[in-house]
């Protein structure tokens, strides 16, 4: 009796965690059709801060194109101590923007009142199933059109 329990709530849970996931409101499915359209048209675009951050370093731009050259063609590159620390300040750098850029998109997530869970449940529901999104996005443009 216990074994056949033990089975029925493994096989229970994941069934009412996906009823819990699939039911989202509307406001939920506007405010996620805002964000994704955000998070599609302003990307954290890497080939664009690249050489912003660059610039804050003592790497020229063409030191950098061999570096990532060499390291493309899996080869290594020969890399003074100096150009070390140099590349690892260019890494706290990337890294600080990358963090800039998802504040925004948390503050975002609070402005639409959308928790980053419920967001990442939509867009993976979103992203698999085309039904869910034309209701997604009918929603999106019968609100847009109020």
């Amino acid at each position: 009796m216990k074994k056949k329990l033990l089975i029925l709530i493994l096989f229970w849970q994941p069934f009412v965690w996906v009823q819990a996931q699939s039911a989202f409101t509307p406001k939920e499915m506007i405010s996620f059709y805002e964000l994704y359209e955000f998070e599609l048209n302003h990307p954290f675009d890497l080939p664009q801060i690249m050489p912003i951050c660059l610039a804050q370093t003592k790497v020229s731009p063409q030191r950098m194109e061999e570096i990532m050259r060499a390291q493309a063609s899996g080869k290594n590159a020969k890399i003074s101590e100096e150009e070390k620390v140099e590349l690892t300040k260019l890494q706290e750098l990337l890294a600080i923007e990358e963090k800039k850029y998802k504040e925004q998109f948390d503050t975002k997530l609070e402005t639409h009142q959308l928790l980053p869970a419920t967001y990442k449940a939509i867009k993976i529901r979103f992203a698999k199933d085309i039904t869910f999104q034309k209701e997604v996005y009918n929603l999106y443009k019968k609100h847009k059109n109020k």
